[in-house]
């Protein structure tokens, strides 16, 4: 992967620039870093089954979740970056002058063409995770059991990225006059987000089962 603006530097850079009054990275590059650190977990978790003599009837299995898995999680480090990029592009869009009637016209079309792309990016980050997601609930049922733990960590990292990629596509949209790009688009949405919440959930039963927590867990 080419370097990246923030994907190659340090944690702790990159929570700095995330927390400083500059506005990248903002949203939208923190859920598909989130998006990427649930794909790392789940990988983990594949990684830790295969080889072992007690799974291998789920070698194949295993062998394909991480490579896919090694993919979804490239691709949403270099989606850290992309967010970063195309906010570039609607904020150099809200800058432009609007004194006339022309230029307030230029820059409403300038606006919503930079707002509709910078919406691409959270619709991905948010596709990504369910892939990811689906991922997760493959390896809390058939992974290595001493890391059902991780893969539930996986899960509801997956979601967390999900809905907070879809919190960034919505503020995008309101600045998009397009009616059938929006309903596309949340349509889209609302169909991701509902199958990795399941998911999520799946994940989350399959955990509490197989670590079967007494009276006092905090996770009951």
């Amino acid at each position: 992967m080419r370097d990246g603006i923030f994907a190659q530097r340090t944690l702790r850079e990159y929570l700095e620039a995330a927390g400083s009054g500059d506005p990248t990275p903002g949203g939208g590059s923190v859920a598909a870093l989130t998006g990427a650190l649930a794909a790392s977990m789940a990988s983990m978790v594949a990684r830790f089954t295969t080889g072992r003599k007690k799974y291998a009837a789920v070698q194949q299995d295993m062998d394909f979740i991480v490579r896919t898995l090694d993919e979804e999680g490239s691709r949403l480090l270099a989606l850290v970056d992309e967010d970063v990029r195309v906010y570039e592009g609607v904020s150099v869009a809200f800058r432009l002058p609007a004194d006339t009637e022309e230029e307030k016209a230029k820059k409403a079309s300038a606006v919503a063409e930079a707002c509709k792309d910078a919406s691409v990016v959270p619709m991905e980050v948010a596709r990504l995770s369910l892939k990811v997601a689906r991922s997760a609930d493959r390896l809390a049922e058939m992974g290595n059991k001493n890391l059902i733990s991780d893969a539930g960590v996986a899960a509801l990292l997956c979601l967390a990225a999900a809905q907070s990629a879809a919190m960034n596509v919505e503020i995008n949209l309101v600045n998009v006059p397009d009616p059938a790009f929006r309903e596309a688009a949340r349509k889209g949405l609302k169909e991701v987000l509902r199958e990795v919440e399941s998911l999520r959930d799946r994940v989350w039963e399959n955990v509490r089962k197989d670590l079967a927590f007494d009276e006092g867990s905090v996770l009951l």
